[in-house]
C-alpha cells in the first residue's frame, strides 16, 4: 500500500518508474507460466527461449531469416522452432505479428526431466565458448567455492530466484525495444563438489 501512495505522489517520471519497478518486483512469479510437458520439449535447444525473446523485442520487423542470422543458426531450425512453440501455445501470432503468449515464462522441474538437462547443457556449452569469443568487457562472470549446509538449498533456491527476479526486472527497465537489442542469457549453478558423506538422495530443482 505505502509503495502505491509512493507511486501516486511522486514528484518525478523517474521516481514514479523506479516505484513501479518496486512493486512489479513485489510480486514476481504473478505473471509467470509455468512450462511443463511437451512445451519443455518445445524449449530444448538453446534458442528456443531466444526467438520467443526476438520475437518480443523487434515485433513486425521479425523474420525468420533475421533471425536465423542473429542467432547463427539454419532459417529451417527457426521456422520449425516458431512452429514449435506456436503448437505448445507459447507463442500465437496476431496480423502476422509472433507475440509470447505469456510475458514470463518459468522452465522447472523437480525431478531430473531430459529436456530441461539437454537445454541446460547446451547453454553452459554456449557460456564456455563466450569466455574464448567475447572480451571481459561483453560479459560477466563470476563464481564462488565456498562451504554449505544442505540442509539450506531450499534458502539458496530463493535467492537464486530473488537474483534473477531483479534481472528481469533490470532487462525492463529501458521500457523501449529499440533499446533492448541484443539478447542476454545469464544462467546460475550451485551444486556440491564433494562426494557426499550421507548417501541419502538430496533435493534439487532445475530453474531457468
Amino acid at each position: 500500500f505505502t509503495l502505491l501512495v509512493q507511486y501516486e505522489t511522486a514528484e518525478s517520471d523517474r521516481l514514479r518508474e523506479q516505484t513501479l519497478q518496486r512493486i512489479r518486483f513485489l510480486k514476481p512469479e504473478s505473471s509467470a507460466k509455468i512450462v511443463e510437458n511437451e512445451a519443455l520439449e518445445a524449449l530444448a535447444e538453446w534458442y528456443s527461449p531466444s526467438l520467443l525473446v526476438l520475437a518480443q523485442i523487434q515485433g513486425e520487423a521479425f523474420s525468420d531469416a533475421a533471425a536465423a542470422q542473429r542467432l547463427g543458426i539454419p532459417v529451417e531450425a527457426v521456422s520449425q522452432t516458431l512452429a514449435k512453440l506456436e503448437r505448445v501455445g507459447l507463442l500465437e501470432r496476431k496480423e502476422g505479428i509472433w507475440h509470447m503468449a505469456s510475458p514470463r515464462l518459468r522452465m522447472e522441474a523437480t525431478q531430473r526431466n531430459p529436456f530441461l538437462t539437454t537445454y541446460h547443457t547446451k547453454m553452459l556449452d554456449k557460456a564456455k565458448k563466450s569466455l574464448t569469443i567475447h572480451d571481459p568487457s561483453e560479459r560477466i562472470v563470476a563464481s564462488e567455492t565456498l562451504p554449505f549446509d544442505p540442509a539450506r538449498l531450499k534458502e539458496a533456491e530463493a535467492l537464486t530466484r530473488e537474483y534473477l527476479d531483479r534481472m528481469r526486472e533490470l532487462s525492463r527497465a529501458n521500457g523501449s525495444p529499440s533499446q533492448q537489442r541484443e539478447v542476454y542469457h545469464v544462467g546460475t549453478q550451485f551444486f556440491r563438489l564433494t562426494q557426499p558423506q550421507d548417501q541419502g538422495p538430496s533435493p534439487s530443482t532445475e530453474t531457468t
